[in-house]
């Protein structure tokens, strides 16, 4: 038993020291997701942005004595939030008109190709000698607006022709010819051989001074890219040499609703602006009252005030771990009127008169902050109820008597040579009587077990 006693107490102890602690868990705000480490918002409409940093208005709730507080929460975009942002946009080609968007997407010189169905990249034309080339050998007779293309086209011929093992390399290239050596595979053991120098001709014919490169289509914006796939399309939005951060401030908004993004350790009850920090919130509990310490014999100052202002400091106190915690320090301030002030302001400084509330002064829910019957409760929005219609229906079944029964006739006997009669009528009239409340709970018996039959198949 006293080992009992000893665990009751260690026990009790514990929470003692876990409850007068002061610290709560504010409810993550909509929007935010992740743990330590890895954590992400997806902005909502009415948030603001301010360079790298999303502001969310009236994103926490904090509870002091039964009164909800909100407080607002910022957050700062991680590093790789440009390339995360634009996954998005290649996923979701429909938000390309946006401000934001459209802005980054001309930077970039990306554009939608509604009638392929991909992203392309503009390009500008490039300038030639007023000729263009192509490889004398190439079934396909492809051009090119220079002499160095068809004599890549040369190579790649012959690579397509060539036994396994035998590689070419141009040696020189000019507008009439390339000249190439092949290396390939010679003897045994895998030992290879060069040739002799060879060469193919070019031919070339009169072009336009400007052309698109190969491959690429032209269009009254410019050339037109093949199709640009993920890798090329984030690389060309937040390319990683350029400095300073490529993505416009509202794109955050203009995302798909719901598509996070990642961003770095939140601020509790920052000011509005591009440099958030945490800050405290006071938080009046009661009117003022007369302060015993106030002394009208020493000047008024900070510490010495006519009233005292109950109130609780909700100081953000996070962690990695526990990115909305606070703690929650109930406090006495020296005022110098008595009227009440009940709204809740932002306090980055305690005042210099502030001293902690005596244990024995506070109350419950300053103690324990976090207990349930300290909770403010939500509003119960009402929900519809699934329902079922089964179709029920009682028919009447024959073989329970005449549905038009009468009363029996009197059955007649002789009793001392007197004709007698026993009639049936006060026993007619009682069933008679009866009969609608029979009637009645045969028809009540047959619907109950009609909707217990029907309510097993909901």
């Amino acid at each position: 038993m006293a080992y009992l006693r000893a665990l009751v107490a260690v026990l009790l102890a514990a929470f003692s020291l876990t409850a007068h602690a002061g610290y709560a868990q504010l409810a993550p705000p909509p929007g935010f997701s992740g743990g330590a480490g890895a954590f992400g918002y997806a902005a909502a409409a009415n948030d603001q942005v301010f360079g790298r940093v999303i502001h969310q208005s009236g994103a926490l709730t904090a509870n002091v004595g039964g009164q909800a507080v909100r407080m607002p929460a910022a957050y700062r975009l991680a590093a790789n939030a440009p390339r995360i942002a634009a996954q998005a946009i290649f996923l979701h080609p429909g938000i390309r008109t946006a401000a934001g968007i459209a802005l980054w997407l001309g930077a970039g010189k990306l554009v939608w190709d509604a009638s392929g169905g991909m992203w392309r990249e503009v390009g500008d034309q490039i300038s030639t000698d007023g000729f263009e080339y192509a490889a004398a050998i190439d079934p396909l007779n492809r051009w090119f607006p220079n002499p160095d293309g068809a004599c890549a086209r040369a190579i790649a011929v012959y690579q397509e022709n060539a036994a396994a093992g035998t590689s070419f390399s141009i040696v020189g290239c000019n507008a009439s010819h390339v000249t190439f050596i092949a290396t390939y595979v010679c003897g045994t053991g895998g030992r290879t051989c060069t040739a002799d120098p060879d060469s193919t001709s070019l031919i070339k014919r009169a072009a336009t001074a400007t052309q698109c490169p190969s491959g690429w289509t032209f269009s009254p914006a410019g050339c037109l890219s093949p199709a640009v796939q993920q890798p090329r399309f984030e690389e060309l939005l937040n390319p990683a040499n350029q400095p300073g951060w490529p993505m416009p401030d509202s794109v955050p908004l203009e995302l798909p609703p719901g598509t996070p993004l990642p961003v770095e350790q939140p601020f509790i009850n920052p000011e509005p602006g591009p440099n958030p920090a945490h800050r405290p919130q006071f938080v009046p509990t009661g009117n003022p009252v007369p302060n015993p310490k106030y002394d009208p014999n020493s000047p008024v100052g900070p510490a010495n005030q006519p009233y005292l202002q109950p109130g609780v400091r909700i100081v953000p106190s996070p962690t990695p771990s526990n990115p909305w915690q606070v703690d929650m320090q109930p406090v006495d301030r020296p005022v110098g009127s008595a009227d009440p002030n009940p709204q809740p302001q932002p306090d980055p400084e305690p005042g210099d008169g502030d001293r902690p509330k005596p244990e024995e002064q506070q109350s419950l829910c300053e103690k324990h902050p976090d207990i349930v019957a300290c909770q403010k409760l939500g509003d119960v929005q009402p929900e519809a109820l699934a329902s079922k219609t089964v179709p029920v229906s009682i028919q009447r079944e024959d073989g329970f008597g005449p549905a038009d029964g009468a009363c029996p006739a009197p059955k007649e006997f002789v009793i001392l040579g007197k004709q007698m009669a026993f009639r049936w009528d006060l026993i007619c009239d009682f069933a008679s009587g009866i009969r609608p409340l029979l009637v009645g709970f045969a028809y009540l018996s047959a619907a109950l077990a009609f909707l217990g039959l029907s309510r097993k198949e909901v």
